[in-house]
């Protein structure tokens, strides 16, 4: 925003001082077994969006 239009924040930008956040690495995660089954369920329910 500041790049395009310099006047929009007059006193600089306001996150220029702000570091990143320490988070931990994501960790994959998977849907349980019953979870997957209610899933599958679920869409063979949906009508279809293409035909073969």
């Amino acid at each position: 925003m500041c790049t395009h239009d310099p006047a929009a924040l007059p006193h600089g930008n306001p996150c220029a001082k702000v570091g990143d956040l320490p988070l931990p690495p994501l960790e994959p995660r998977a849907l349980p077994p019953g979870q997957v089954r209610t899933l599958k369920n679920v869409l063979d329910r949906l009508p279809r969006f293409h035909q073969d």
